[in-house]
């Protein structure tokens, strides 16, 4: 049978395809979206070049658009980790829980951890946490909240990452 394959196909059928990391972050304004720009690059870091990396981005202002929040929605609901980048300091618009029903509705397999990363810690802050632990519980879905002050340094922003031995491939 090798005689008849060409070269480049038989080493294509002997090489496994490498995964994908797929990430979206949600973000609430400009500082909020870089700082959760900076945790994902970390955690593609962290990998180590085991996984293709993918990533979208969407803004609060984004998901108000009801054919955005569906593109984003359906991004998420097959995406291995979701950042919520927020400062913590002001109440989630509706359309932003609108999304999060939406996500969690669209999910049917897979489990992606969410990583709600807020620019600070406050009561508003701890209340937007309870919330999205409490909306992911019904999905059985791992929440990682995490205060990231967006005057972190890039280089520091490694301490706050999750485990990621669930994406290796080991």
């Amino acid at each position: 049978m090798n005689a008849i394959l060409p070269r480049n196909q038989h080493a294509s059928q002997t090489t496994q395809p490498q995964p994908t990391f797929n990430c979206v972050v949600i973000y609430e304004n400009t500082t909020s979206g870089e700082c959760g720009e900076r945790f994902y690059q970390k955690l593609v870091e962290a990998l180590g070049g085991d996984c293709i990396p993918n990533h979208n981005l969407w803004s609060f202002a984004a998901l108000a658009i009801p054919e955005m929040r569906n593109l984003a929605a359906s991004a998420a609901s097959v995406a291995d980790i979701v950042i919520f980048a927020l400062s913590g300091d002001e109440k989630l618009p509706a359309k932003v829980k609108e999304w999060v029903d939406m996500w969690l509705w669209l999910i049917e397999s897979g489990h992606p951890a969410l990583v709600p990363l807020f620019d600070s810690a406050s009561s508003e802050s701890a209340s937007i946490g309870s919330y999205l632990r409490s909306a992911t519980a019904s999905k059985r879905l791992a929440c990682f909240p995490h205060i990231t002050p967006s005057a972190v340094p890039a280089n520091r922003l490694h301490a706050t990452a999750p485990s990621l031995g669930r994406y290796r491939n080991e």
